[in-house]
């Protein structure tokens, strides 16, 4: 048995959980040949374990990397030389949605692929509008591909299925959890060559991307704010994120 399909197994038994798979392998746990068979047997899409020629080599600079990567989609997409992460509030404002509509046409008609987290809000409206303009667009999402999370978002989950690519690390029957959720953020941040901030506020998984990103040496974009608000965008361009007041200074 390859090392590869000791590693989908490990990440099916263990449900995708990073330690418990490096322990299971550690102490060098035996294989059960016929559950191997079962989960080949129910495993319904393509994957790539880190051991893969085409795993993609930002992921290995996370202090965890994900040892295996299921993929429903398009996975050329992750060979594309230029991504840009797009996040910001699930609760977004017309203000948010405006100037994410403005960005996302200009990075699309400039050939850039946008990844984001296909969360409500700001996440869900970079991957349809990214759609809407012909454009190419990755989601990663915090649970298996049968769990996914927000349900509101099946629609447009099945559509970038069918136009884009979705990753996930976990098996399909994981149920999304905070904890997971954190680990896609920093493979959001990963993935991508610069990060967009549109709007966030404090304690907010906007936040927690963005400090992810930072630790890996990304570059940060923020979309200014009222004065009035508690704006994480007006916090972060105070403390030197790169101020974004035309959708063109992204690619500058």
């Amino acid at each position: 048995m390859e090392m590869k399909e000791v590693l989908m197994y490990f990440s099916f038994k263990y449900s995708g959980d990073f330690d418990m798979i490096c322990k299971a392998i550690a102490n060098k746990e035996k294989v059960d040949v016929e559950v191997f068979k079962m989960y080949k047997q129910n495993l319904k899409d393509d994957y790539l374990t880190l051991l893969d020629d085409d795993y993609p080599i930002s992921f290995k600079s996370l202090s965890k990397p994900p040892l295996v990567l299921f993929l429903r989609g398009n996975k050329k997409l992750l060979k594309d030389n230029y991504k840009i992460a797009i996040i910001g509030s699930r609760k977004n404002t017309s203000y948010g949605e405006k100037v994410t509509k403005a960005i996302i046409k200009e990075l699309v008609d400039n050939k850039v692929t946008i990844v984001s987290g296909l969360a409500k809000g700001i996440d869900g409206i970079s991957h349809q509008e990214t759609l809407n303009n012909h454009g190419r667009t990755i989601a990663i999402i915090g649970s298996g591909f049968e769990q996914f999370y927000p349900r509101d978002n099946n629609v447009l989950y099945q559509k970038i299925i069918k136009e884009g690519l979705v990753i996930s690390e976990y098996p399909y029957f994981v149920k999304a959890s905070k904890d997971k959720f954190l680990r896609r953020n920093g493979l959001i941040a990963s993935l991508a060559n610069k990060l967009v901030v549109i709007e966030g506020y404090k304690r907010s998984g906007t936040l927690n991307t963005v400090c992810q990103a930072l630790e890996l040496g990304k570059e940060i974009y923020c979309v200014p704010n009222v004065i009035f608000k508690d704006s994480v965008c007006n916090n972060l361009i105070k403390d030197g994120a790169n101020i974004v007041t035309k959708p063109s200074d992204i690619l500058e």
